[in-house]
């Protein structure tokens, strides 16, 4: 029997459909990532991590939300390396998801409090208001 039947018999059907899905991710992020040599260098984790996981699977199975977990980990980091971290696009998600750039969202203060963020700052570091 070939190892990928052995470890399909061994997987339970919600971590199958978890490891189908960052699959798919991972190949889309593989696509013209935009430099391919640091992309293959982040990549070593997920291709020494993910077959230790699988193997291990049988000894050590690991709940749903840790699966689940591990799986968000790698679809960010899959993300990640496919921008070169610096690059991520974050401020374009959040304005398509809460209509205000990350930068807003940090500087808003909280039930009115005054935050180090916030307030202003005088030439001598010393905090007004």
């Amino acid at each position: 029997m070939s190892l990928l039947v052995v470890l399909v018999s061994r997987l339970h059907r919600f971590n199958l459909i978890l490891l189908a899905v960052y699959l798919v991710v991972w190949s889309i992020a593989a696509i013209n990532p935009i430099a391919r040599s640091t992309w293959w260098l982040e990549n070593v984790l997920v291709f020494v991590a993910l077959p230790t996981i699988l193997l291990l699977y049988r000894h050590m199975p690991f709940s749903r939300l840790s699966c689940t977990c591990l799986f968000l980990f790698f679809c960010l980091h899959a993300i990640g390396s496919h921008f070169t971290y610096s690059l991520v696009p974050y401020d374009d998600a959040a304005v398509w998801l809460t209509g205000t750039t990350i930068n807003d969202l940090a500087k808003r203060p909280s039930n009115g409090c005054v935050t180090p963020m916030s307030a202003p700052v005088t030439p001598a570091g010393s905090v007004v208001g």
